[in-house]
């Protein structure tokens, strides 16, 4: 399978985009990860082929849930600095309405 074709490869470079925080080259992946897929699923498996593709479906999966849980973490330190700000803008407000 061509490598920039195969959903386990674009999976895996999902998860360095995140890694990096590269989250325009990680949009542009999705849809490659996402034709990938529909590519895979619909492509007849040959006969006695079926435990391979059940081991690629599982490293796929493995993947992918490694790159959810780097987008719950980043989406963690996002939440933290937003609250961050709206505790120091409510700050900057009850300073302005004590002077």
């Amino acid at each position: 399978m061509n490598p920039s074709f195969d959903p386990l490869v674009v999976c895996a470079r999902m998860c360095e985009a995140a890694q990096r925080q590269e989250w325009p080259e990680l949009a542009a992946l999705e849809g490659t990860f996402a034709a990938a897929m529909r590519h895979l699923l619909s492509t007849p498996v040959p006969a006695g082929r079926e435990e391979e593709l059940a081991a690629l479906l599982r490293e796929i999966l493995k993947t992918y849930e490694t790159l959810l849980a780097l987008g719950g973490t980043v989406q963690q330190e996002l939440a933290n600095e937003l609250q961050g700000l709206h505790r120091g803008r409510q700050a900057r407000h009850a300073y302005k309405e004590c002077t």
